[in-house]
């Protein structure tokens, strides 16, 4: 007689089937989530690498003047997020959920760079903005050096802390075009003088130690300059007396031969 095999029952089946079926899916669920996060990975990559792409750009467009500094953060937030939208297209839903979170704080954290490039573009726009103002004071100092220094000083306080500039460099900007202006106008001054009285008289109130302090340590150098100026102008007079000799002894000889020649003298 042989003995009875017990077979399983129906329900005993499909619950093994079920486990079996359950088993797959979550090795499947598994397997999808380790290749989203391989994929999430290499898309966060792609993205770091195409923002900086994008901020290069963005300097570049500022530096042609297509866009404002002031405007370079705003900007990039708009062209960042439609980056990362058109990325994004056609990626498996579940991918996109997964690099979504991330994404914005990368984007975020990324704007940070941008600002601070956004903040050195300005402040250069003000400095260059000082610097066109101040070549153009300068070369009124020639004629009117206390206009020039009372412009510039305006300059300076209102448009040097957009600069960035502290008060400090403020000041010594001040005190350094106060001597400039100052010493390019009492320069030309001497340069274009031709009197030798006038220069005395400047080197002599020169050692005034109150007067023209608006030169600071130049002081000494502009005194020497109007030094110099002196003994070039003796330097010339007495040259100009030494021609004038020579030539009167000259014509003095030539007439004393014409008159000892009987001749007419010219």
């Amino acid at each position: 007689m042989q003995p009875m095999v017990q077979q399983p029952s129906t329900g005993a089946a499909v619950v093994a089937i079920g486990q079996m079926l359950g088993n797959v899916n979550q090795a499947m669920e598994q397997e999808k989530a380790e290749l989203n996060k391989a994929r999430g990975g290499t898309f966060m990559a792609d993205l770091k690498v195409a923002t900086h792409a994008l901020s290069a750009d963005l300097n570049d467009r500022v530096s042609r003047g297509e866009v404002k500094p002031e405007e370079m953060v705003t900007t990039y937030q708009k062209e960042a997020a439609a980056l990362k939208s058109r990325m994004l297209l056609d990626k498996d839903p579940s991918l996109v959920e997964l690099v979504s979170g991330p994404a914005d704080n990368f984007l975020k954290g990324s704007e940070i760079p941008v600002f601070d490039m956004s903040k050195v573009r300005i402040r250069d726009g003000y400095e260059a903005e000082m610097a066109k103002s101040r070549a153009s004071l300068e070369a009124g100092a020639i004629s009117n050096p206390a206009a020039s220094v009372a412009g510039m000083t305006q300059i300076y306080d209102t448009i040097g802390p957009k600069a960035g500039w502290d008060q400090t460099k403020i000041e010594a900007a001040k005190q350094a075009d106060t001597q400039k202006f100052y010493m390019a106008n009492r320069m030309n001054w001497a340069g274009q003088n031709e009197s030798i009285g006038e220069l005395k008289q400047e080197e002599a109130k020169l050692s005034d130690d109150t007067y023209l302090t608006q030169l600071g340590d130049q002081r000494v150098r502009y005194r020497d300059y109007v030094q110099t100026r002196i003994r070039e102008l003796k330097s010339a007079k007495e040259a100009r007396t030494r021609d004038w000799e020579v030539k009167v002894q000259s014509d003095l000889k030539l007439y004393s031969e014409l008159l000892a020649d009987g001749r007419e003298i010219p």
